[in-house]
């Protein structure tokens, strides 16, 4: 969901780099600025493709001790446990695409019915040919059209066999201009950015205006062969007014902002050249890099990796602990699968990091990634059923012991393993759950590392992971820090211990 919003707001401040840039424009010619909203157009298919998704990994604890914080317990109480955290079901990105798939489907629907309409159009007696061009006439249509990709066809009334000869040129050199341009191409463009934002009504303003500044480039064609301003603008008007109403109702909300152009005689009509195309495609570009490299920058420095936990037959585990453990093992990140199976860590720096899987009833996922800089990483994680183990002793008797002249000295630090009695935990003090973050629904996990001293108290205390509100590992350091356990047993004798402590911070219903 994140992500979503994200694209959205990204999308938003693109297109509103077009409207600055055509701003800019003003003074330049109606094909250059629709030149400009094209491109923008394109910036926004392309804004996707640009959104890449990246995955996450988690570490595994040595001796684990999770520590659920929930504000609403009305016994303030500690719970060990695992904490219900992970996204749900992405109900936003189901409500783009239904709503892009509406809106495209509408769009198409238009198409077909515009092609099965007019499918009994026939050749208009006597005219000119072109190459690749057909000019139809029917008697359903009431003002011209031009569609077809690959086939251009310009449709005109029945009664343009009664316009006068100026008129039935000027029509025509309008609508070759639109062949000529392939302005079909740049309106499926806008409506493909209509589609996939309908949700966004700058970008549907912006496709009206991408449109009025197209015809108004075809309008400066007729003007450049000669025709002048107020003859053309009276044949626009004429051809109106014998318009069906839809049809008269489309043409009405861009009539009067051609005819304005069309009589401003300040206003440039020059044609886009290829020289001009690429120094308005370099504006374009600058006004994209800061929106676009916002993402680029976030990849430089790390990698996503994400994916699904599942079981031998493929179905998702729920709430599942994932961690990651860096390249120098001085980092670690935390995090859960979701009730749809998913994690996710969003920045991981560039390595191999080894990823270890908890969940109840299966067996330790061990495994391991490479994450790159810029890139999304998708690893899906497979979970065996946990193993069940019997254990049947064969006692001897031990050689006599002899002496090596060795003394025992003072006991090591060891990592937890082996014939040990665990440790377990005599006084455990509930970390507080700042009430800012709780009004600002903050969550989180702090995952911690700890020496446990021959005493049973910690001698050092130290954070894992970064991906998670300061405040929330502050509370967690100092709360953690005031526990006290009973001493793990080596042999009968106290020994230091390397301990992990998971503290996760939800908000309940």
């Amino acid at each position: 969901m994140t992500a979503m919003v994200a694209l959205a707001l990204k999308a938003t401040v693109l297109i509103c780099g077009g409207w600055v840039a055509v701003r800019l424009l003003r003074h330049r010619s109606a094909a250059e600025r629709h030149a400009v909203w094209v491109a923008f157009f394109f910036g926004l298919l392309l804004l996707p493709m640009l959104e890449n998704r990246t995955p996450v990994v988690a570490t595994l604890p040595v001796l684990p001790a999770e520590v659920v914080v929930a504000p609403a317990d009305p016994g303030g109480r500690v719970e060990a446990g695992f904490a219900e955290r992970g996204p749900g079901p992405d109900y936003l990105a189901w409500l783009w695409a239904a709503g892009a798939l509406l809106v495209l489907s509408y769009q198409l629907t238009g198409l077909a019915m515009l092609t099965w309409r007019y499918r009994g159009a026939r050749p208009v007696p006597g005219a000119r040919r072109w190459p690749r061009v057909q000019l139809l006439e029917s008697e359903d249509c009431t003002v011209p059209m031009t569609w077809g990709f690959l086939r251009p066809r310009i449709l005109l009334p029945v009664e343009a066999r009664k316009w006068s000869r100026e008129r039935r040129r000027m029509v025509l050199i309008h609508e070759l201009t639109h062949v000529r341009r392939r302005d079909v191409w740049s309106q499926w463009l806008s409506n493909v950015g209509c589609a996939l934002y309908w949700w966004n009504p700058v970008v549907w303003k912006a496709a009206g205006k991408m449109q009025q500044e197209r015809e108004k480039a075809c309008d400066d064609a007729v003007l450049r062969k000669g025709n002048t301003a107020v003859r053309y603008t009276q044949h626009l008007i004429d051809v109106a007014r014998g318009a069906s109403p839809a049809a008269a109702l489309g043409m009405a909300s861009q009539l009067e902002v051609r005819v304005r152009a069309a009589l401003d005689h300040g206003v440039s009509r020059r044609v886009l050249t290829a020289r001009t195309g690429l120094a308005l495609g370099a504006v374009a570009l600058a006004l994209m890099v800061p929106v676009i490299g916002t993402r680029l920058a976030a990849q430089a420095n790390g990698g996503r990796l994400s994916g699904s936990v599942l079981d031998a037959s493929g179905a998702a585990v729920p709430d599942a602990t994932v961690l990651v453990i860096g390249p120098d093992a001085s980092r670690q990140e935390i995090t859960r699968s979701g009730p749809d199976g998913r994690y996710d860590f969003p920045l991981l720096r560039e390595g191999k990091y080894a990823i270890e899987v908890r969940a109840r009833g299966f067996a330790i996922y061990r495994g391991a990634a490479a994450v790159e800089a810029g890139r999304s990483l998708e690893e899906n994680l497979t979970l065996g059923v946990g193993r069940v183990q019997e254990n049947i002793d064969v006692i001897g008797k031990k050689p006599p012991v002899q002496n090596t002249g060795q003394t025992v000295g003072t006991p090591k630090r060891i990592r937890v393993g082996g014939n040990i009695q665990a440790t377990r935990i005599l006084r455990m003090v509930k970390p507080s759950y700042p009430a800012e973050l709780q009004n600002l629904g903050i969550e989180g996990t702090v995952l911690l590392e700890g020496v446990i001293g021959n005493d049973g108290k910690l001698l050092s205390l130290r954070s894992l992971n970064s991906l998670v509100h300061p405040e929330l590992t502050k509370q967690a350091l100092a709360a953690v820090g005031r526990w006290e356990y009973q001493p793990t047993l080596l042999n009968g004798q106290p020994v230091e211990v390397i301990t992990t402590i998971t503290v996760n911070f939800r908000l309940a219903e």
